[in-house]
């Protein structure tokens, strides 16, 4: 019998068949990898969403510290600006920012805004106003200080950056 690449022969009962998968057979193993392939992309998905949550939630953190370190000294009190935004990892490069958030770096692959006013007089005011944005993340957190002291922080679903 030569040996080769191609299909042996079997006989059975006088009649010879190929040795090979049926279509059903190869239909359900394809099924079968195709729900394991969905359910192991919506596991990625949750997973990459999840993590950006976090990174959001730490970065958001750092900079509520950075900012209570900023007006530690009510005497002295950074100017007041609008909103600034920057997309860049690292320091933040807005020098009336900086000097808010002093040793405060924008995470990778996020967008951060922020805004101060220092002449506020009305508790009801906002004195400073910080966003940060995953850009892999469906969840962005927001921060916000008030002349009173009264802080709140709330966690939106939308897009990233």
């Amino acid at each position: 019998m030569e040996q080769s690449l191609q299909m042996t022969k079997f006989e059975m009962g006088g009649q010879s068949s190929e040795a090979g998968f049926t279509l059903i057979e190869l239909l359900t193993v394809i099924g079968i990898v195709s729900v394991l392939s969905s359910l192991a992309l919506t596991s990625y998905y949750y997973y990459k969403s999840s993590a950006a949550y976090a990174v959001t939630e730490i970065g958001i953190h750092d900079a509520q510290t950075a900012f209570e370190a900023g007006i530690s000294d009510p005497d002295n009190l950074p100017a007041s600006f609008g909103v600034t935004s920057q997309s860049s990892q690292g320091s933040i490069q807005d020098a009336s920012a900086s000097a808010l958030l002093p040793g405060y770096r924008v995470p990778r692959q996020s967008r951060f805004q922020v805004s101060f006013d220092s002449t506020c007089a009305v508790g009801t005011d906002s004195m400073g106003y910080m966003q940060l944005n995953h850009c892999l993340g469906d969840r962005y957190v927001t921060w916000e200080r008030f002349c009173d002291g009264v802080t709140v922080k709330l966690v939106v679903e939308g897009e990233g950056c």
